[in-house]
């Protein structure tokens, strides 16, 4: 490996602390002739480019040598997959829809919404990616969403997931980058949780520990998931860092797997699209296309759409997310009469959806934002917009989820508690063991729910 020398001339490529395999790094994306800023692009953002750079704090050192141990990530590691049978480990969707949904293809390999987890002592925690593209330098992906992961620790006291670190404006397209998300942790064991890159398609990805640590993969849940299709919006588009992804938050938030189908301009509800979702064996199917589609399109696509889907899964809650009008289309009589005509065309064939199929639902969602000065370009939320649309939507996904039992019970002949779970009021049960986190040693327990003050009351009793 190569490090601390400047890489074709790029400032950011001469970081000590940031590792490439590959002497070259992405240049700016071409401009799009779409964009108000065509003519000047270029010189913007390379400008915009060593700004990050001569600004950026320095990252620190990946860990390597005889103190850090790579484990390797694989698909079947992975929660948040759909499919099995894709081209590469972290596709969201199999090639076999190349044809029938290129749109949807285009953007279909990149890791949106996809983690791992881990436990154990280590002191630092390291990551090492390769890209299968080297697309870079988008208008509304920043480098830590594009290309860069992001750490989550679980905390017990609180009972969820806290944010622990994320990579910075210096991680970039490369071969083998490699860099560290946090060290000098008091060694003690953790549940770790690391989101995937949003944009990139990720060709490979390793994990770094400290080498005398004790780390086991945790398996990905077998519930079924929350399968969400979409536009940009739920691609990552101006997300900050991916855990702050619309359905990273619902995940945290609901407490149940979710398939992020998010696809850049390619939610246009084609009839091939409702196919593919409904080979998903889903809990609740949440359908966001609003800003991808003309009136025309709705006109054509919206029925055929939802007819399919709701047929083909009609035990399965369907629900269609409308979305707020263009933020300042106030300013432009032609765009606001196009969001008119569009919400106006969701509500009148949702109606005439919902009296066919009894498991379709419609949220108008015109106050989904919170504001209207919760956007750059009038489109796309930003993260405050983000959390103010999880604050809405966890709660209408988790009572279309359904209630959970959990019972948790001392298995006496093996020593251990175990926990099964039913979603279908006791019909049927899963084993939940892998899942279940007790104190060592523990027996003949009761496990209760109760107030927090109360909890903290007795932590502090019996804190001896």
């Amino acid at each position: 490996m190569t490090t601390g020398k400047a890489l074709n001339g790029k400032p950011y490529a001469g970081n000590p602390h940031v590792r490439f395999d590959e002497g070259e790094v992405a240049s700016v994306a071409t401009p799009r002739r779409g964009s108000l800023l065509y003519n000047m692009r270029t010189q913007i953002a390379v400008a915009a480019t060593c700004l990050v750079a001569a600004c950026a704090a320095t990252p620190p050192k990946a860990g390597t040598g005889a103190g850090c141990t790579w484990i390797d990530i694989g698909g079947k590691d992975v929660e948040g997959r759909g499919w099995s049978d894709t081209e590469l480990p972290f596709d969201r969707i199999p090639k076999r829809f190349a044809k029938s949904l290129p749109r949807v293809w285009g953007n279909g390999t990149s890791s949106t919404g996809e983690f791992f987890e881990f436990e154990s002592d280590t002191t630092s925690v390291s990551v090492q990616t390769e890209f299968a593209n080297r697309g870079f330098g988008e208008n509304n992906f920043n480098s830590c969403a594009c290309v860069g992961t992001d750490l989550y620790v679980f905390d017990a006291e609180r009972g969820d997931w806290r944010w622990a670190a994320a990579a910075g404006h210096y991680v970039r397209w490369g071969k083998n980058v490699e860099y560290q998300l946090v060290d000098k942790l008091p060694p003690q064991v953790r549940r770790f949780r690391l989101y995937l890159p949003l944009r990139n398609r990720l060709a490979s990805l390793k994990l770094g520990v400290d080498a005398a640590s004790k780390t086991k993969l945790i398996p990905p849940r077998k519930e079924k998931p929350v399968v969400y299709y979409g536009t940009s919006i739920i691609h990552g588009a101006f997300n900050i860092r991916p855990g702050l992804a619309l359905t990273s938050r619902l995940e945290r938030m609901v407490k149940r797997p979710f398939v992020n189908l998010g696809f850049s301009g390619g939610a246009r509800l084609d009839l091939a699209a409702a196919t593919m979702l409904a080979e998903l064996d889903a809990a609740v199917y949440v359908c966001d296309p609003y800003h991808n589609l003309s009136p025309d399109l709705i006109r054509h696509n919206f029925e055929a759409f939802f007819d399919e889907l709701c047929s083909k899964r009609p035990t399965t809650p369907v629900l269609l997310v409308g979305a707020p009008p263009v933020l300042n289309g106030w300013l432009r009589p032609d765009v606001s009469r196009n969001d008119e005509e569009k919400t106006r065309l969701f509500a009148e064939l949702s109606k005439k959806v919902a009296a066919r199929h009894a498991n379709f639902r419609y949220l108008p969602g015109q106050d989904l934002y919170g504001s209207d000065e919760v956007s750059m370009d009038g489109v796309h939320p930003n993260d405050e917009a983000f959390a103010h649309m999880a604050a809405i939507l966890a709660p209408i996904i988790s009572d279309l989820v359904g209630k959970e039992i959990y019972v948790c019970f001392d298995n006496y002949r093996r020593g251990r508690y175990n926990m099964i779970s039913s979603s279908d009021g006791g019909k049927t049960w899963k084993d939940r063991t892998a899942e279940l986190h007790l104190p060592k040693g523990i027996r003949h327990g009761t496990v209760i729910a109760v107030p927090q003050q109360e909890k903290d009351a007795l932590t502090k009793r019996f804190q001896n």
